[in-house]
């Protein structure tokens, strides 16, 4: 029998509109459990605002945060950072959240730094002395690897309701491609994570801990940063309908909505397959 590690996106995947888990698709994940196969949740988001999510979705074995930039063992509590971003970085994406009047997030394996005016749950408000702090840091210190105070950068994000992110993205990556990996997610988010760095890549460590072919890894996701984990599963990665324009336009075909039941059925049929 087959072991899989089922791997979700969050927003506009795994949650409905509502912001619940679609009841046929938690039970999915519950059978999928008890069958002995593993559930992932492969985000954008920072480690301390993934936490939550296990109230909701209380079969997660693993939260892939950061794009890949680290794994993180829910039923054991312990964090694997696979890589950071070179702490020279906060400078510029700072002075571009700064210049352009755009929100900006430190993500460290383990905190959520930035700005107040934007999801501020769980987030450490970026105030003069903490920046000072680690500017400081970065300056006396110009080979550390990790900040002040112990914590690697994970990601760094620029948020925009405006079209700052997709005007800037192609801009992006002409400057940070070199070193780092650019994602432009739901047309709002710029994130800039370490180099070779993706869902993907932390997917198949994750399955490489496991000891699971990379091949039984089954991904779903909606945006241009779940792009990689969905055509590296091949056959079992699965975009939904509702996709956004930067996914939708690069993988067909498609599953049902995120306010349906597709990927409980999707599972269901993975599991049926493998009895």
């Amino acid at each position: 029998m087959k072991k899989y590690v089922f791997a979700t996106d969050v927003d506009g995947t795994m949650l409905m509109d509502n912001g619940k888990v679609h009841p046929e698709t938690l039970l999915a994940f519950k059978k999928a459990r008890e069958q002995g196969h593993f559930v992932a949740i492969a985000t954008g988001r920072a480690l301390k605002r993934t936490w939550p999510l296990k109230e909701l979705m209380p079969y997660v074995d693993f939260f892939v945060c950061n794009n890949g930039s680290l794994v993180h063992d829910v039923n054991n509590d312990k964090t694997i950072v696979l890589h950071g971003i070179n702490p020279k970085y906060y400078l510029t994406m700072l002075d571009l959240a700064l210049k352009n009047n755009v929100v900006f997030k430190l993500h460290t394996d383990k905190d959520w730094i930035g700005f107040k005016e934007h999801e501020n749950e769980n987030c450490t408000e970026l105030t003069k002395e903490l920046d000072d702090n680690i500017k400081r840091h970065i300056l006396e210190n110009p080979n550390d690897t990790k900040l002040f105070n112990g914590q690697t950068i994970t990601q760094l994000s620029l948020f925009s309701l405006s079209d700052f992110c997709v005007n800037n993205f192609p801009k992006f990556q002409e400057s940070f491609s070199k070193d780092c990996s650019i994602y432009l997610t739901n047309s709002v988010y710029l994130d800039l994570n370490p180099k070779n760095i993706s869902k993907w890549s932390g997917l198949t460590e994750l399955a490489n801990i496991l000891n699971i072919d990379k091949d039984n890894i089954v991904t779903f996701g909606d945006s241009g940063n779940d792009y990689e984990m969905i055509l590296n599963a091949g056959k079992n990665g699965y975009a939904l309908e509702n996709s956004h324009p930067d996914l939708k336009e690069k993988i067909k075909p498609r599953i049902g909505t995120n306010n349906t039941n597709a990927i409980g059925l999707k599972i269901f049929e993975y599991l049926e397959n493998n009895e």
